[in-house]
């Protein structure tokens, strides 16, 4: 800033750049949410040690966000299901390579196949840093 304490026209087109950029910032994370909300299946976010940070709410999986957030899958499956889980992410994190299971789950008292896709999400090095894991209904094509 100048001696006046008042901005220079170029300092004012940079605050206006940066507010516009800003703008389309959040515009994408609306448009990002709004995807994710109309998925049908069930989206999570995840920790490179699996544990859940992000949960899209899926209608055909009756939990909530505040019962996935924080925990890991020890904490929400069986053994067998939290083993090829934490499996799967060992190997996404290690490789840096999306990974893909079918899994019988338990849903409202009902086995279902679903499938689970699991994809790095990487920072500038090629490290993983999150992982997201995409569920779909596969039960009728398995059956």
């Amino acid at each position: 800033m100048n001696s006046n304490d008042k901005p220079t026209y170029e300092e004012l087109e940079k605050l206006v750049q940066k507010l516009k950029t800003q703008v389309k910032v959040n515009q994408n994370k609306d448009r990002l949410r709004l995807l994710l909300d109309a998925f049908e299946g069930m989206i999570t976010f995840h920790k490179p040690s699996g544990e859940y940070i992000y949960y899209n709410k899926a209608k055909d999986y009756p939990t909530t966000s505040e019962s996935i957030i924080g925990k890991m899958p020890e904490d929400l499956f069986s053994p067998a299901i939290s083993i090829l889980l934490k499996t799967a992410f060992e190997k996404v994190k290690e490789k840096g390579e999306s990974e893909m299971l079918e899994i019988l789950f338990d849903v409202k008292g009902e086995e279902k196949w679903f499938s689970a896709y699991i994809y790095p999400l990487k920072d500038k090095n090629g490290n993983v840093i999150e992982m997201v894991k995409i569920y779909r209904d596969i039960h009728l094509r398995k059956v």
